[in-house]
């Protein structure tokens, strides 16, 4: 609900197709706010989304395997993905928000 409401009423992102970059047409963009904070937000939420997905999909691998498969992940390999997965968020907002991709405002 929060992510249809800031890709839908607040930002309203058109992506533009060849090139890395969008045009924002929201209520954020239209008060003057700077585009990178609304498409930090985006990209947090969207981060957030697809790690939650991928960390429940390796946690079912996980209790299906069995215990002397090669498959079956070390205890510490297992933390060290979580850790992993979950910093890629600030990182990508990171980049985000410091204007590393192309944000135009209408």
């Amino acid at each position: 609900m929060l992510n249809d409401l800031v890709g839908d009423v607040l930002v309203q992102f058109v992506v533009l197709t060849p090139a890395v970059g969008f045009y924002c047409f929201g209520v954020v963009c239209r008060d003057g706010i700077p585009v990178n904070v609304p498409l930090a937000l985006f990209v947090a939420l969207g981060c957030l989304v697809a790690v939650g997905i991928t960390m429940c999909f390796v946690f079912k691998h996980q209790t299906v395997v069995p215990e002397t498969s090669l498959f079956k992940l070390n205890k510490l390999f297992y933390k060290l993905l979580h850790v992993g997965a979950w910093s890629a968020c600030p990182v990508g907002t990171h980049f985000t928000c410091n204007g590393y991709v192309i944000v135009g405002q209408y």
